[in-house]
């Protein structure tokens, strides 16, 4: 399930982990 470290990148729900941009 890629998507969900993919998901801070991508326009999707809000990550509940420190997303480092």
């Amino acid at each position: 399930m890629a998507q969900l470290k993919l998901s801070h990148r991508t326009a999707g729900p809000p990550c509940n982990k420190p997303c480092r941009v």
